[in-house]
């Protein structure tokens, strides 16, 4: 206990603890790249890598429908909510149906979002994502229905 009960160490340390909380509400909850091509009869094909706050890796795959293109991107993805680590787990893995889109601003660099709908059959806030980042390719736009598998875990990934 220090002078007059102010323990200096003590509220460093919920300093700390108020700063760490801060900045991992501001961190995504994953990160996806994806790469997707369209064809001029409208049909999409997209595969996805993603790694989510936890340290754990998932592969998938989809097709849909959308504007003739090929892009890659690069998305952070917030799900709406706090989710728990089993949560965003399941928020990930299974099918889901998303639509997304490319807009190349400088030559073919540009900008990327999607809006995704993972536990699928789930009206919950915390069903549904928002991602934004970067990508490469051609103006693309697409409605896609994925199924996304967990590859494996590495702990030194999470955030």
């Amino acid at each position: 206990m220090g002078l007059f009960g102010w323990n200096p160490l003590a509220d460093a340390q919920q300093l700390a603890d108020d700063a760490a909380h801060a900045l991992n509400a501001l961190l995504p909850d994953y990160f996806v790249l994806c790469a997707s091509r369209g064809s001029t009869s409208g049909n999409v094909g997209e595969g996805c890598l993603t790694i989510d706050k936890n340290g754990n890796v998932y592969v998938g795959g989809g097709g849909g429908k959308g504007a003739a293109g090929t892009s890659i991107a690069a998305r952070g993805g917030w799900i709406n909510g706090n989710p728990s680590p089993c949560q965003l787990e399941h928020f990930i893995e299974g099918p889901s149906a998303s639509a997304s889109a490319y807009i190349p601003v400088s030559g073919e660099l540009g900008v990327s979002g999607a809006e995704t709908w993972g536990n699928e059959g789930s009206f919950k806030s915390n069903s549904a994502s928002t991602e934004v980042g970067v990508g490469a390719g051609s103006f693309s736009f697409e409605t896609t229905q994925t199924y996304t598998w967990k590859w494996f875990h590495v702990p030194i990934l999470g955030w």
